[in-house]
């Protein structure tokens, strides 16, 4: 229990340690750990080159969500990744009509809404033995919630859509007589600013808490404090960003509530919100999922492989060009030529382009990066893999065995030996050996002037 005391006379008592029921909030955790020496941001040695023998390394990230120093580019990727994905989905679906109370409706609208309930029912959440609060049941009601204010009685044209496409022939025969259309993202948010957060940013920076503009300083100051534990109260709500046909409004006495926010019209607008909202997720641990993808967006229902089809059919049917010349041409050539296709619609310009640039992303990831010695240029392969193989070309090891480890089954002394008889090695060589030997078998760290790729 912590005492407060605040100007104006007012006092009061915040209970931080039970009521924040272990939730952190993200980039606030300890930095990630490979093992009990390594840690996120250290140098990690695991790279020898080929030809000199020279130990080179590489700082280690943990990419955790927690992390201090990986929070920023989980965050930055996993928006990306949604956008491009809940933008593509937007475009796709933007010629389905659909009818609800006898009116006809076209396309599908991105919103922001919010899904919360009274701090009495929370206590359903709770687990009767350890008290815990059971997070995954609260999003599962949150979602069926959701669902039953969906409104769409069915759908009556979708022959826009092409039929080859595997996502487009599940949606037309699954979804023509489905109230179930949604696509979207739900994230979890833990807490909310308390009382003392108000008070004392009411005398420091109040104007930002009266503009929406600016709601993203809210929590970046909370972050910012070292006891930022004391500036907020759990209230566990749900904030869901997606594609929705008609919503029907809350009705009194219902355990859910849910809050129209804004509807999202830009992509660039897209990205904003997810970004504010998932700044100030928490989790209880580091590989906790923050986010669930539900709808027409979840992992069984959206493929990317599809979109990747869409790009190489569009390419080979209008250009003729092959799989190939896609990954070796230039982005902006391509892109060149899906503008200047006067047999495109607009709309349908800037899907095939967003589709391409998440090809070209993929082809990119697929591909091994191979690291190169920063000394002689030479490549470089894993510290272990080098020293076997390095072992393994004498004649008095390999003989015994070519499935041989030499590192497990010699010991260190006599390895050292077979370096220092080696006529073939250079003294720098040798000296690079040695050293090896030593950082792999953990008796000594790697020096300072180590080659970083």
């Amino acid at each position: 229990m912590i005492e407060v005391y605040a100007k104006d006379d007012l006092s009061f008592t915040i209970p931080v340690e039970k009521s924040l029921e272990g939730f952190i909030l993200v980039g606030l955790g300890e930095p990630g750990k490979l093992n009990d020496k390594l840690r996120c941001g250290d140098i990690d040695p695991f790279l020898i080159c080929t030809k000199d023998y020279k130990v080179h390394g590489r700082v280690f990230r943990c990419k955790l969500k927690t992390c201090p120093n990986c929070h920023g580019k989980w965050l930055k990727a996993t928006v990306t990744r949604l956008t491009e994905d809940l933008w593509l989905l937007k475009n796709e679906l933007q010629n389905v009509i659909w009818v609800y109370d006898g009116k006809k409706f076209y396309g599908f609208r991105i919103v922001h809404i919010t899904l919360s309930i009274s701090e009495e029912d929370i206590k359903e959440f709770r687990d009767p033995i350890t008290g815990e609060f059971n997070k995954e049941l609260f999003i599962r009601e949150g979602l069926e919630y959701l669902k039953s204010k969906l409104g769409i009685d069915e759908i009556i044209d979708a022959k826009l859509l092409p039929s080859w496409n595997p996502f487009h022939q599940e949606f037309l025969i699954t979804y023509r007589n489905s109230n179930q259309i949604f696509a979207g993202v739900l994230i979890f948010h833990p807490y909310r600013p308390n009382e003392l957060y108000y008070i004392v940013r009411r005398e420091e920076r109040g104007e930002e808490d009266e503009n929406p503009a600016k709601e993203l300083k809210k929590w970046e100051w909370i972050k910012s404090q070292p006891d930022w534990k004391m500036f907020v109260r759990f209230s566990p709500h749900l904030h869901y960003v997606g594609l929705v046909p008609w919503l029907k409004p809350p009705k009194k006495g219902e355990k859910w509530i849910y809050k129209f926010i804004a509807e999202i019209k830009t992509k660039d607008d897209l990205f904003a919100v997810l970004y504010y909202l998932l700044t100030h997720t928490g989790v209880r641990k580091p590989h906790e999922r923050v986010y669930s993808r539900v709808g027409l967006l979840a992992p069984g229902k959206f493929n990317r492989k599809w979109i990747f089809k869409d790009v190489k059919r569009y390419f080979k049917k209008s250009h003729f060009l092959e799989n190939e010349y896609l990954q070796k041409m230039k982005f902006k050539e391509l892109k060149k030529l899906i503008e200047e296709d006067n047999e495109l619609k607009k709309s349908e310009k800037e899907a095939l382009i967003t589709k391409l640039k998440m090809y070209r992303y993929h082809c990119k990831r697929a591909k091994r990066t191979a690291y190169r010695c920063k000394l002689c240029g030479s490549y470089l392969t894993g510290l272990a893999e080098g020293l076997r193989a390095y072992f393994r070309s004498f004649r008095s090891i390999s003989a015994l065995s070519p499935r041989i480890d030499p590192l497990k089954v010699y010991p260190v002394e006599v390895l050292k030996k077979l370096v220092r008889k080696d006529d073939m090695l250079s003294f720098e060589a040798k000296k690079n050996l040695l050293e090896a030997l030593d950082i792999y078998m953990g008796w000594k760290p790697p020096p300072e002037s180590i080659p970083v790729v």
